[in-house]
Order: C-alpha cells, then sequence, then structure tokens
C-alpha cells in the first residue's frame, strides 16, 4: 500500500492501522499470507506503531485490541538512497524511533512559542 493514510485525517489514520493489523495479523486465514508492505510519511502511523508494539508486551492489559508482535515488525527510513531500520531494541523492549518524523514539528512549534514569548512578557 502506497501512501493509505492519503485524504484521512489522523483518527481515521490510526483507525485504519487498526484495522489492517487486525485483518492481516489478529485473524489469520488458511492458505493466505499474512504481511503488509507500507510505505508511508505519516507521524501518526510510524508513532502508532509503538502503541501496537507496546500491546504486545502487556497481553493481559491488553486483552482482546490488537497488538502487533515485534519480531514480524520492520520500519525503515529511506534517505539519500540508503534504507535505515527505525525498529530498535533496549532490554528486550522495542520500539520504534520516530524522532526524525517528529521534528519538523517540534521545530515549528519552537518557532512558533518563540514568536508568542513577546506576548507573554507583556502580560
Amino acid at each position: 500500500m502506497e501512501e493509505p493514510e492519503a485524504g484521512l485525517d489522523p483518527y481515521a489514520q490510526l483507525s485504519m492501522l487498526e484495522e489492517l493489523t487486525r485483518i492481516i495479523l489478529a485473524e489469520p486465514v488458511p492458505g493466505r499470507d499474512g504481511s503488509l508492505l507500507m510505505t508511508t510519511h505519516s507521524p501518526y502511523i510510524l508513532n502508532y506503531l509503538n502503541v501496537l508494539l507496546e500491546r504486545y508486551n502487556k497481553p493481559g492489559a491488553c486483552s482482546g485490541k490488537v497488538r502487533i508482535n515485534p519480531e514480524s515488525l520492520a520500519v525503515y527510513k529511506i534517505e539519500g538512497g540508503t534504507a535505515e531500520s527505525l525498529v530498535l531494541r533496549e532490554n528486550d523492549h522495542y520500539y520504534v524511533d520516530t524522532n526524525w518524523f517528529s521534528e519538523p514539528m517540534n521545530r515549528i512549534y519552537g518557532e512558533y512559542e518563540n514568536l508568542l514569548e513577546p506576548l507573554r512578557l507583556g502580560d
């Protein structure tokens, strides 16, 4: 799937990812390969993968909810013709490093905050 988030608001993107994960991974069909290849620029989708991974680590607290086995997930950032894995592991804890995708929003918010600072000083 290429850019499945196109035209979807953030909450619809998360619902789409939940449903795709449920259909493909949580409800396997005999004789059908349960895999999905997706390209995205959505920071919402990438960050939500961490929720699905964390649910896998807490099956009791998240029973009945869709989750992803970290061994079955691969996430890559392609930059300058090089693919870099974004799935990291620390002490048997897997997560998707979303910093690169979140940085533009953090920079925008920081600039906005700096522009508001003179207004706050005048209060």
